[in-house]
């Protein structure tokens, strides 16, 4: 598995390599993969899901978003030559739905595209050159703050605001974001090779975590992902391991039983932790 996501109370929706996308249920394990439309097998290569509606979820894939209805998929937006309001790259691999509803899609050659939050949303995507104060073309991880701002991490260009030069006055461990979350004012950013940057957005003020040899500290910097669970301890999730945040000590403590490649976490409802 790449991606996962919760599915409604029961499910937990599966992302794979280039396997499809399957939903099983959190109660037996059982699963089944969905059937795409116009493919044999179904074997699309999914980054990233968000639900956007009740019953309704935006998945990104390397052959662009597919939407899935009700268990269904139903719609698939990919790029057109022919169709400059179409999405400007077909490899999908961040998908953030803001307080306002619209919806912003980070893709891996075409910057941000974004869905104003209109029932005909398809058809209103802007493409990556609207967006001139973004620092990089691939687009990684995108989150908002509590004032409604949109922060993008790019695996080229580090990270930057919407609207806002703020990216120049940011001294990042690395350039190469993998992981957004926010807690509070604080933006936790999650690198490939340089820890984890956690961000003071108040005052730009930055607080490093890295590898080091000492008690306590992650002993894996490498391709980071982040979750926060009900009690608000943060997950790190790396190339080798799971570490849980304590903020009071300050000490990442490793999960034990994991030593394999994590490439994604969720927290589901009953706050237990899924890993990829």
């Amino acid at each position: 598995p790449l991606v996962l996501n919760e599915y409604g109370n029961d499910s937990i929706l599966i992302g794979t390599l280039a396997r499809g996308v399957w939903i099983m249920s959190k109660r037996n394990g059982e699963s089944r993969k969905l059937s795409v439309p116009g493919m044999t097998d179904g074997n699309i290569f999914a980054h990233a899901f968000m639900q956007v509606a009740e019953n309704e979820w935006w998945i990104g894939t390397d052959t662009g978003i597919y939407v899935l209805r009700n268990g269904e998929f139903v719609q698939h937006f990919c790029f057109s030559a022919d169709d400059p309001m179409s999405i400007s790259d077909d490899h999908v691999f961040a998908i953030m739905k803001d307080s306002k509803g619209g919806i912003w899609v980070g893709t891996e050659k075409g910057g941000v595209n974004y869905c104003p939050p209109t029932s005909d949303r398809i058809k209103l995507v802007y493409t990556g050159s609207r967006f001139p104060w973004l620092s990089g073309r691939h687009v990684t991880a995108i989150a908002e703050d509590k004032d409604g701002k949109i922060w993008v991490g790019t695996d080229d260009g580090g990270l930057c605001v919407m609207g806002d030069d703020y990216n120049i006055k940011l001294n990042l461990s690395s350039n190469r974001v993998t992981d957004l979350m926010f807690r509070g004012d604080n933006l936790w950013v999650a690198t490939y090779t340089g820890g984890l940057n956690v961000i003071n957005t108040l005052n730009g003020q930055i607080k490093y975590y890295k590898k080091t040899p000492e008690p306590g500290s992650l002993k894996n910097q490498e391709d980071l992902c982040l979750a926060q669970d009900k009690n608000g301890h943060v997950w790190v999730g790396s190339t080798t391991d799971v570490f849980w945040f304590d903020d009071d000590s300050q000490i990442f403590t490793r999960l034990e039983g994991i030593n394999s490649n994590v490439v994604d976490l969720v927290v589901d409802n009953q706050n237990r932790l899924w890993m990829a």
